[in-house]
Protein backbone atom coordinates (compact mmCIF):
# COMPACT_ATOMS: atom_id res chain seq x y z
CA UNK A 1 0.00 0.00 0.00
CA UNK A 2 1.17 3.30 -1.22
CA UNK A 3 0.69 5.84 2.00
CA UNK A 4 1.38 9.73 1.46
CA UNK A 5 4.03 11.27 4.03
CA UNK A 6 0.77 12.57 6.19
CA UNK A 7 -0.41 9.16 6.24
CA UNK A 8 2.89 7.26 7.26
CA UNK A 9 3.50 10.17 9.93
CA UNK A 10 -0.49 9.40 11.43
CA UNK A 11 0.72 5.50 11.14
CA UNK A 12 4.11 5.90 13.00
CA UNK A 13 1.90 8.01 15.61
CA UNK A 14 -0.62 5.06 16.30
CA UNK A 15 2.05 2.43 16.02
CA UNK A 16 3.75 4.19 19.31
CA UNK A 17 0.64 4.40 20.85
CA UNK A 18 0.03 0.88 20.90
CA UNK A 19 3.62 -0.26 21.76
CA UNK A 20 3.20 1.85 25.09
CA UNK A 21 -0.40 0.24 25.89
CA UNK A 22 0.85 -2.96 24.85
CA UNK A 23 -1.93 -3.78 22.15
CA UNK A 24 -1.92 -4.16 18.52
CA UNK A 25 -3.05 -1.79 16.01
CA UNK A 26 -4.13 -1.99 12.32
CA UNK A 27 -3.47 1.36 10.58
CA UNK A 28 -6.37 1.86 7.47
CA UNK A 29 -5.75 4.86 5.38
CA UNK A 30 -8.98 7.53 5.56
CA UNK A 31 -10.68 6.92 2.21
CA UNK A 32 -13.13 9.54 3.32
CA UNK A 33 -13.59 13.45 2.34
CA UNK A 34 -14.94 14.06 6.46
CA UNK A 35 -15.98 11.82 9.51
CA UNK A 36 -19.49 11.10 9.67
CA UNK A 37 -21.31 8.79 12.94
CA UNK A 38 -21.09 5.80 10.57
CA UNK A 39 -17.93 6.12 8.70
CA UNK A 40 -15.23 6.21 11.60
CA UNK A 41 -16.32 2.95 13.43
CA UNK A 42 -14.51 0.31 12.95
CA UNK A 43 -10.93 -0.38 14.81
CA UNK A 44 -8.14 0.92 14.20
CA UNK A 45 -7.09 4.79 13.17
CA UNK A 46 -7.17 5.63 17.21
CA UNK A 47 -9.62 2.76 18.28
CA UNK A 48 -7.36 0.48 20.72
CA UNK A 49 -9.25 -2.52 22.18
CA UNK A 50 -10.26 -2.21 25.83
CA UNK A 51 -7.92 0.98 26.19
CA UNK A 52 -10.22 3.79 24.29
CA UNK A 53 -9.73 6.22 21.60
CA UNK A 54 -6.52 8.66 20.43
CA UNK A 55 -7.44 10.49 17.55
CA UNK A 56 -4.32 12.62 15.49
CA UNK A 57 -6.24 15.35 13.78
CA UNK A 58 -3.08 16.89 12.93
CA UNK A 59 0.85 16.97 14.32
CA UNK A 60 -0.54 19.36 16.59
CA UNK A 61 -3.64 18.78 17.93
CA UNK A 62 -4.13 15.25 19.34
CA UNK A 63 -7.51 14.08 21.33
CA UNK A 64 -6.67 11.08 24.33
CA UNK A 65 -9.75 9.61 25.90
CA UNK A 66 -8.29 5.96 27.46
CA UNK A 67 -10.30 4.23 30.11
CA UNK A 68 -7.61 1.89 30.82
CA UNK A 69 -5.32 3.77 31.59
CA UNK A 70 -7.18 6.42 32.73
CA UNK A 71 -6.58 9.59 30.90
CA UNK A 72 -8.78 12.49 28.97
CA UNK A 73 -7.01 15.64 27.47
CA UNK A 74 -6.17 17.31 24.36
CA UNK A 75 -2.37 17.90 23.72
CA UNK A 76 -0.92 20.11 20.87
CA UNK A 77 2.05 17.99 19.88
CA UNK A 78 2.42 14.15 19.34
CA UNK A 79 5.34 14.26 21.70
CA UNK A 80 3.50 15.67 24.75
CA UNK A 81 0.73 13.00 24.20
CA UNK A 82 2.78 10.13 23.98
CA UNK A 83 4.54 11.49 27.06
CA UNK A 84 1.51 11.66 29.08
CA UNK A 85 0.00 8.30 27.61
CA UNK A 86 3.47 6.71 28.92
CA UNK A 87 3.36 8.10 32.34
CA UNK A 88 -0.51 6.75 32.52
CA UNK A 89 0.71 3.68 31.83
CA UNK A 90 3.50 3.86 34.46
CA UNK A 91 1.19 5.17 37.11
CA UNK A 92 -1.19 2.15 36.54
CA UNK A 93 1.41 -0.33 36.80
CA UNK A 94 2.49 1.52 40.35
CA UNK A 95 -0.75 1.20 41.62
CA UNK A 96 -1.45 -1.96 40.88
Amino acid sequence: MNLTPHQQAEQAFYDAVAQLLGCAHDYDPWIYDRRTRWNHRRLGNGRFTQHGLVRRYSSTLIHVSLRQPALTAHYTSEQAALEAIAQAVKNMENSG
